[in-house]
């Protein structure tokens, strides 16, 4: 098929006011052996990529969970306030590595698990 022929069936007989948006959405894989265009429809892609930052989020919360059962609480407050203590990427870290009210949560829970 030829982009006249797509845009004509999909858009209606007059394209001209959303041609541009059209277009943006098909791209032109290759050309048969008889020259015809061969488009595939462009997925639209996403701003944020809101997969991965939950995806680091929820790493974030699980690491701070597992550090502070590893260490235990006293020694965990200890470090985060050492790191709050030190230079920014310390700092940083400190930061992210507080509890928050949702770890908290999940700590009291994991430790008394009510079913």
């Amino acid at each position: 098929m030829c982009w006249g022929h797509i845009m004509t069936t999909l858009l209606g007989s007059n394209p001209s006011s959303r041609q541009n948006e059209f277009r943006s959405t098909f791209v032109v894989e290759g050309f048969n052996l008889d020259g015809v265009e061969i488009a595939r429809i462009r997925k639209k892609r996403r701003w944020v990529p809101w997969r991965q930052v939950y995806l680091f989020v929820l790493a974030v919360v699980a690491f701070k969970i597992a550090l502070f059962f590893n260490i235990g609480a006293g020694a965990y407050g200890a470090m985060v306030g050492d790191l709050m203590q030190g230079d920014t990427l310390e700092r940083v870290g400190g930061i992210l590595l507080t509890l928050d009210p949702i770890s908290e949560a999940l700590v009291q829970w994991l430790r008394n698990p009510r079913f």
